[in-house]
């Protein structure tokens, strides 16, 4: 296919005319810049593509405010690679700053829903919290005010599972437990602080011969058994 430069500008039809540009099945229609041209401009106020893809190659779409994809109720919008690897990088700008992410309710108010920070390296939810799955008893993680919520269905577990040779750090004044704390698979209790001593003898009934069963525990890592009795 060859091509052949034109005047620096062509103007066709008017403001209430349409223009179409036609070329058969197989063959391209080309705009061609000559003579160190970089731009062109579409000045409209909606550049429609039908059943066609916008393949920019190794150019960029830039804009000094923004830039909208928009689709109809039902459609969806994609972002994709042909290859089998690559990144899809969204920026404030070339070098760092915060993207945020919006989605508006069901009465059109816009709420920042996600913070993507490039400085801190934090990803902060601005709105409810993070879901899994379907809405069908959805697992969920949801902020309470200061307060964060893990929130299962019943008969569901949140399960922490780390190494064998790995330790959970949890790092509180107090934890609050309104359930039971079941210790599995010979999991015991190991307590750092003791004393050996004890305060006055109190009004309790006194303890039966022998006990009913023992608990295992550490005390700084050395395993002991406190005795278990009947409850009254």
């Amino acid at each position: 296919m060859s091509t052949s430069p034109i005047a620096a500008e062509v103007n066709l039809g008017n403001q209430n005319d349409d223009m179409k540009f036609n070329v058969s099945t197989g063959n391209v229609f080309q705009w061609v810049f000559q003579s160190g041209a970089t731009q062109m401009e579409l000045t409209s106020a909606e550049l429609i593509l039908d059943g066609v893809n916008l393949d920019m190659e190794n150019n960029n779409i830039t804009d000094a405010n923004q830039i909208q994809i928009t689709g109809s109720s039902g459609d969806t919008v994609r972002g994709f690679f042909s290859g089998s690897s690559g990144f899809l990088d969204i920026a404030e700008d070339e070098n760092s700053g915060v993207i945020r992410m919006f989605a508006k309710t069901a009465g059109g108010v816009s709420n920042n829903m996600v913070d993507i920070d490039g400085g801190t390296g934090l990803v902060t939810f601005g709105q409810g919290g993070i879901g899994f799955g379907s809405s069908t008893n959805q697992p969920t993680i949801v902020r309470s005010g200061n307060d964060l919520n893990y929130n299962v269905a019943s008969g569901a577990e949140i399960n922490l599972e780390v190494a064998a040779t790995s330790i959970i750090n949890i790092t509180s004044s107090d934890i609050n437990i309104n359930q039971d704390l079941d210790m599995n698979n010979n999991i015991t209790v190991d307590w750092a602080t003791t004393q050996s001593t004890v305060g006055a003898a109190g009004g309790a009934s006194s303890l039966p011969a022998t006990p009913s069963s023992y608990i295992i525990i550490k005390i700084n890592g050395t395993q002991f058994v406190i005795p278990a009795y009947a409850q009254s």
